[in-house]
């Protein structure tokens, strides 16, 4: 069972709001199979790059959820 504290879901949600302020659109992440440390983990990561970088992660994010939607619907 995925037990996720208040502390974790806080601190998430201000990682998100940093993210969302500093390159104007939302955190995108195939979260199937990832531990919500591990999702911590990579947006803490990704706040860390520039703006280009963090287009080009969006759009393999994206393309990697769409993949999954498609082969397990």
């Amino acid at each position: 069972m995925l037990i996720i504290t208040n502390k974790d879901c806080d601190t998430v949600d201000k990682l998100l709001k940093k993210y969302k302020k500093k390159f104007g659109f939302k955190f995108l992440i195939s979260a199937q199979g990832r531990s919500p440390e591990e999702i911590k983990s990579v947006l803490e990561k990704r706040l860390r790059r520039s703006r280009h970088q963090e287009q080009l992660a969006a759009k393999e994010a994206l393309a990697e959820i769409a993949i999954k939607l498609f082969l397990f619907q």
